[in-house]
């Protein structure tokens, strides 16, 4: 049950930090895992003699992977409980990471990143439901926002482990070493509570359990989820497309087009990501005080202008000293959308479904920026590369135009 009454108290307790501690470490090791192949690839590809398409293929079979586990533990969270998810989401994407270290054979390294990415797609969705579900309403914003905030420091893990741990250790003790995850799932079985919302759920008759996928489905697919679901699918896509499609093709860009090299392009994602950290901080914040339609529609402004700065217009703020490095950081606080996602599913979808809904929409649209490639490469012999990379400013204009087809959940309570 939904309400829009705001909450008397916005006290927190051992039970919020615990939960948020666990769902925290838990975000941070599910990007790392989603994220440490790429920095050490050129090693990988190297080493067991894979070409470019292969790879590729590898690429997209991770992100097919990221969607089904998305909705295989969403569904579990939403049948026997968020902790016991979480438990086995984080226990799978640990030991792909350990089979990936004693890969011998391409087969067995795509089987290796499939474990791994089913593992990595259970995550978000089960964090940003237990944080949702057990923090204050007043404060349900700011605090999802801070989980999302794992994600650029742990590319940032990932570029350290790539650029100095790998070379030293070599690539296959630094993917076995990125299964001490694991450990978190003893601590989490010991020290992490349950969601009270769910539990309360669960002992009140009405197991989540007894739902399966297609009695959701169909319950999903009628008023008043229907349209919401929609709207919130489209939204999480339109800003997947709008971040992954300058973060994968900046190097690149940077290199061919405006003839940066590499230690220079490390200062330039640097700048961005630092960007990037500050919009998921606040964004949390502000959307708690002026609501997520407006945030949403702020932030995205902000991303959409900063691509079109570091594409289209780069050449004329290229004649003033420091206003490219400004826009980067300006895209990099756009990217903060992304803290926006977790509120706006929990907020619209009741407790039964609540998970496995989170799960689907945030691993399904990362699994479609596959085809962001695609639209680039198609569009850069007509406009070069920064015309293809701009098109994500208008992904992100979609973004802001979608948030006001919702409707305005800031401050709404969750009961069971």
């Amino acid at each position: 049950m939904l309400t829009d009454t705001p909450p008397a108290t916005s006290t927190l307790t051992s039970l919020h930090r615990r939960i948020f501690a666990m769902s925290w470490a838990g975000f941070f090791f599910d990007a790392y895992t989603n994220t440490v192949l790429s920095f050490i690839s050129v090693a990988v590809i190297a080493d067991l003699h894979l070409a470019e398409s292969t790879y590729s293929r590898l690429v997209g079979l991770q992100l097919a992977a990221t969607a089904a586990g998305g909705i295989l533990f969403g569904w579990l969270g939403d049948a026997v409980g968020r902790k016991k998810s979480l438990q086995y989401s984080i226990l799978l994407f640990a030991f792909g990471s350990l089979l990936t270290g004693v890969t011998h054979g391409t087969w067995m390294l795509f089987v290796a990143r499939i474990i791994a990415g089913i593992g990595v797609g259970g995550e978000w969705g089960v964090g940003q439901t237990l944080v949702g579900e057990t923090f204050p309403a007043v404060l349900r914003g700011r605090f999802a926002a801070l989980l999302q905030a794992a994600s650029p420091l742990s590319i940032m893990l990932s570029s350290v482990v790539g650029s100095l741990l790998a070379p030293a250790v070599g690539w296959r003790w630094a993917m076995v070493l990125s299964a001490a995850p694991a450990v978190l799932v003893l601590i989490v079985r010991i020290w992490m509570p349950e969601s009270p919302v769910w539990e309360a759920k669960a002992s009140g008759g009405r197991k989540t359990e007894r739902i399966p996928l297609r009695e959701m489905r169909a319950m999903l697919w009628r008023p008043p989820y229907r349209k919401t679901l929609i709207v919130v699918f489209a939204l999480t896509t339109f800003d997947m497309f709008a971040f992954w499609i300058p973060y994968t093709w900046l190097p690149n860009y940077l290199a061919k087009e405006r003839h940066i090299n590499v230690v220079h392009s490390l200062g330039w994602f640097m700048v961005l990501q630092t960007g990037s950290l500050l919009g998921y901080l606040t964004f949390g914040w502000v959307a708690d005080r002026w609501g997520r339609r407006l945030t949403l529609t702020a932030y995205s402004v902000v991303l959409a202008l900063g691509i079109f700065s570091i594409t289209l217009l780069w050449n004329r703020l290229d004649t003033q000293t420091g206003l490219l490095q400004v826009a980067m950081f300006v895209t990099g606080v756009g990217t903060g959308t992304f803290s926006g996602i977790g509120p706006l599913v929990v907020e619209n979808f009741p407790t039964e479904v609540r998970s496995t809904v989170a799960g689907f929409v945030w691993n399904v649209a990362r699994a479609l920026t596959f085809f962001g490639p695609v639209m680039v490469t198609g569009l850069a012999p007509l406009a070069g590369l920064s015309g293809g990379i701009s098109i994500a400013g208008l992904f992100a204009l979609c973004v802001a135009g979608s948030a006001w087809l919702l409707p305005e959940t800031a401050g709404r309570t969750l009961a069971a």
